[in-house]
């Protein structure tokens, strides 16, 4: 069963326990969190967890998390509760904080650069299904036309073996056979 929302209070009240405890977090300056850092809040401040599933997911679609992650394409460690470091931010992490951010309108020659590229693969693989599309389109147009001639080939009474040989299609007799017997 899905847990209550924490109230407006609840929240801020975590907010504000989390940019005391855990400036270098959730204060002004904010770095990417380490993966896993729910379960260890969790663990230091049980009776916070609820109120910190909620604040966790709100952070980290803001747009200040995400320019965080951004970092302007370069790679930028992720922190956890005690400072230390602990992994990278992946380049498919920073690309979608940068989609998110340009979406929400921030700009920056970056992130220009970023949907551009984003833009050229989207536009790329519709062209591609497109062209897939024709292509299925045209070898269908060409099967029935092949089928076609094939029925007519059999109603001047040719067996399978001459239909082969004046058609050139790439089929056995046997395969010629069973299609005409349709």
């Amino acid at each position: 069963m899905p847990q209550p929302i924490p109230t407006k209070e609840i929240i801020d009240v975590t907010s504000v326990f989390l940019e005391v405890n855990y400036p270098h977090l959730f204060g002004e300056d904010i770095a990417p969190l380490a993966i896993g850092i729910y379960k260890e809040l969790c663990a230091r401040h049980p009776e916070l967890a609820d109120a910190f599933e909620y604040f966790l997911g709100k952070h980290t679609r803001s747009v200040k998390y995400h320019r965080a992650v951004w970092n302007n394409g370069q790679p930028r460690m992720r922190i956890d509760l005690d400072k230390n470091e602990a992994t990278e931010t992946t380049a498919s992490e920073r690309q979608l904080s940068g989609i998110v951010l340009s979406k929400r309108g921030v700009k920056s020659d970056e992130l220009k650069a970023l949907m551009k590229v984003v833009n050229q693969k989207k536009r790329q693989k519709e062209e591609n299904r497109r062209k897939e599309m024709e292509l299925q389109q045209q070898q269908q147009r060409q099967l029935k036309l092949m089928g076609s001639e094939m029925q007519r080939l059999a109603g001047q009474g040719l067996d399978a073996a001459a239909i082969k040989k004046k058609t050139g299609v790439q089929l056995s007799e046997r395969a010629i056979a069973k299609f005409l017997s349709k």
